[in-house]
């Protein structure tokens, strides 16, 4: 067995070593004094990376401070009009819903964001780039099927995001967040993921069946549209195997 360090008299943040306690899953347990005179014990490779800094008491008064400091953004939200002010990249253009306000950014955008992101810094910008960048225009790019006809503006401001007007190839228009078309995340309206249950529903419905997809309410074992639906492929396919012959 291998050695063991002692590391009493070690400090680590409010933490004072006092002696060994016991051995645990490999690991060994060491008692330890806290600044606030509570007595803990605590893993040495919590000790030694810095996950317990203290008895919990260290958690409990920056928690404490939090709730403090939110309730002075609070109360500061509800007295004080930010009209006219600047936050970053962002001034105040006006009051727009409760603790809402409209602002125009730097590069020119303009969104609506909460008075208590503006006061705690947790929104500096609309999202833009550096200093002076403007919006990147990829009206009439294609990203798979889905080609770029607009940005909606007014969908945009509603949740002070980039929100495109695209069409897709099978003729569909939808509207997608400008990030899902960049990261590669939406590249059609759907159209490419439907799966043959799913046309054959669709065909089913459309024959007169009013059973939904997964036939939970249907007292039949196979769906009679669903089995003409099948048929009607195979012949397609047969079809195209005597053209290609």
């Amino acid at each position: 067995m291998r050695k063991r360090i002692d590391m009493t008299g070690q400090r680590f943040d409010r933490l004072t070593v006092i002696c060994f306690d016991h051995r645990d899953s490999g690991d060994s347990l060491w008692r330890c004094r806290c600044d606030c005179g509570n007595e803990v014990v605590v893993r040495r490779k919590n000790l030694l990376s810095g996950l317990t800094k203290s008895c919990g008491c260290l958690k409990r008064e920056i928690g404490v401070e939090k709730a403090k400091k939110m309730r002075e953004v609070r109360k500061k939200k509800q007295t004080e009009d930010l009209t006219g002010k600047v936050f970053g990249k962002l001034t105040v253009i006006q009051p727009e819903r409760i603790s809402s306000y409209l602002c125009r950014c730097e590069c020119g955008r303009e969104g609506i964001y909460s008075a208590g992101d503006l006061l705690t810094g947790r929104r500096r910008s609309c999202g833009c780039g550096p200093k002076g960048s403007k919006p990147v225009n990829i009206d009439g790019q294609r990203f798979g099927k889905l080609v770029v006809l607009r940005r909606n503006k007014e969908a945009s401001a509603a949740v002070s995001h980039l929100i495109f007007d695209c069409r897709c190839d099978c003729g569909n228009e939808i509207t997608v967040y400008g990030r899902e078309l960049r990261s590669g995340r939406k590249t059609s309206c759907g159209c490419d993921k439907r799966t043959t249950k799913n046309i054959a529903a669709d065909f089913a419905r459309k024959h007169g069946c009013s059973v939904c997809a997964d036939k939970k309410y249907c007292n039949r074992t196979i769906c009679k549209y669903e089995q003409e639906f099948a048929r009607r492929k195979k012949n397609e396919m047969e079809a195209k195997e005597d053209a290609n012959d």
